[in-house]
C-alpha cells in the first residue's frame, strides 16, 4: 500500500527556515515551496538515485520519452525510497535544489491518493479471462483496476496582511500628530493675539 500526497498550486524567493530539522518528511510537511516544483525534483531525484528505475505514476508522456530506464515495481519503489530518504546526501540534495528553483507558495489545492495491490486468486483470474473470451497464457497478465473517492474536503490557511500591534502604531502616530498639532496651534494663535493685543494697546 502506498499513500501519495498530490498536489496542485500556484506563485512565486524564501529561505528553507520553516522546517524544524533537514530532512525528506520535513520537507513535505514545513515547505514553504511550490509542491509542483518539489516533486519534479524528488521523481528526478530518484530517476538518478541507486533505484534505477522511474516511478510510473508521476511522470508525464514527454518525460517517458526521454528516460531509458524500467518502472519501478511497488515494492520495489518503496524499498529504495526508504533507503533513499534516510540518506543525509539525498535530503541536502533535495533541499538545495528546491532553495534555488522552486518558489513560494501562495494557493494550494491537494489531495491524498491511497494506491494498493495485491495478487488475484488464480481461479478469479482465470473465470475472468474466460469471460473476456480472451486468449491470455499468463494469469499474471489480468489486473483490476478501480478508483474510489474516500472523502472531499477544503482546508483554507489565512495569513493577515496587516498585524494588529501595526495598526495601533499607526493609529497612534496618526491622533498624536494630528492632537499634537493642533494644540500647538491653540497655543500660538494665543500667544500671537497676546502679542498683538500689548503691541497695538501699550
Amino acid at each position: 500500500m502506498n499513500v501519495y500526497l498530490v498536489r496542485s498550486d500556484s506563485c512565486g524567493d524564501v529561505d528553507l527556515t520553516t522546517a524544524p530539522s533537514k530532512s525528506v518528511h520535513d520537507l513535505v510537511d514545513h515547505y514553504p515551496y511550490s509542491w509542483n516544483c518539489v516533486e519534479r525534483i524528488f521523481r528526478e531525484a530518484t530517476i538518478n538515485s541507486s533505484c534505477k528505475c522511474y516511478p510510473a505514476d508521476t511522470l508525464s508522456s514527454e518525460e517517458l520519452q526521454n528516460i531509458d530506464l524500467p518502472v519501478c515495481r511497488p515494492e520495489t519503489y518503496m524499498w529504495c525510497m526508504r533507503q533513499e530518504v534516510a540518506s543525509d546526501t539525498y535530503a541536502d540534495l533535495i533541499y538545495e535544489r528546491a532553495e534555488k528553483e522552486c518558489k513560494p507558495l501562495c494557493t494550494e489545492s491537494s489531495y491524498e491518493a491511497l494506491v494498493t495491490y495485491d495478487h488475484l486468486n488464480p481461479a478469479y483470474a482465470e473465470s475472468v479471462i474466460k469471460h473476456l473470451k480472451r486468449n491470455l497464457t499468463q494469469i499474471g497478465d489480468v489486473a483490476m483496476f478501480g478508483v474510489h473517492y474516500n472523502m472531499l474536503s477544503e482546508r483554507v490557511i489565512s495569513y493577515s496582511a496587516y498585524a494588529i500591534i501595526d495598526l495601533i502604531s499607526s493609529t497612534g502616530g496618526i491622533l498624536s500628530l494630528i492632537f499634537g498639532g493642533s494644540f500647538m496651534t491653540v497655543i500660538e494663535f494665543i500667544t500671537f493675539n497676546v502679542w498683538l493685543y500689548r503691541r497695538l494697546v501699550l
